[in-house]
């Protein structure tokens, strides 16, 4: 009976790892054929915590976290590669600092994510600050409006938590 618990979480798991890859990947297609900037809404955070609403699965939300930019910039090109890797570190440090708040403090749902995701921008800049300085990236500091990342990260804390109080779900490992 445990074998067949645990394959059935593998599948899930599998599943929705397969479509996270996937609108990933649709993503700037999609953008390119509508004319509109979807990467200005965070799309790899909102399938991120999608995809761990899916599975409930912290290891393997850190590792989608870690491969999404990676996976986009291998299969669209974009974004280059010492941006996929520190986004790939925020996103990381968004899980993990998600999960720590959790856990450690008293804090509701909504409150952890949204300072672990305020957080870990704040270690996003910071780390996309020194490759400007060092010539490694081109471009601007900031190139989405602030309050539009606001906006978005309130939307994931508020979607997290709306579905995880209505669920009385427990976080899993």
């Amino acid at each position: 009976m445990q074998t067949s618990a645990i394959r059935s979480a593998a599948i899930r798991i599998g599943i929705t790892d397969v479509i996270a890859l996937a609108l990933i990947y649709a993503l700037p297609a999609l953008s390119h054929a509508l004319a509109f900037p979807f990467y200005m809404f965070e799309p790899m955070r909102i399938v991120l915590f999608a995809a761990y609403l899916a599975s409930r699965n912290n290891i393997n939300t850190v590792l989608l976290a870690l491969s999404l930019p990676l996976f986009s910039m291998l299969t669209a090109g974009h974004p280059v590669l010492p941006k996929a890797l520190i986004m790939s570190a925020e996103l990381a440090v968004n899980v993990l600092l998600f999960l720590y708040l959790l856990r450690v403090t008293k804090w509701n749902i909504f409150f952890s994510l949204l300072s672990a995701t305020l957080l870990s921008k704040l270690f996003y800049y910071g780390l996309k600050y020194l490759l400007l300085r060092r010539a490694l990236i081109d471009g601007a500091l900031v190139t989405t409006n602030l309050l539009v990342q606001l906006a978005v990260a309130l939307f994931i804390a508020g979607g997290v938590h709306l579905f995880l109080t209505r669920n009385n779900t427990t976080m899993s490992s």
